[in-house]
């Protein structure tokens, strides 16, 4: 099994990513939900 480090601007990528996803099925995502996603 590999593993990959991924930097800080990857990792808020990722986050972001997951954060639109989320806001495409249930319509809405607050500032909260995406801010811990982003760990800011």
């Amino acid at each position: 099994m590999e593993t990959l480090v991924i930097d800080i601007n990857s990792k808020e990528d990722i986050g972001l990513a997951s954060a639109i996803d989320e806001g495409r099925i249930s319509g809405y995502v607050d500032e909260k939900t995406v801010m811990n996603t982003l760990d800011l």
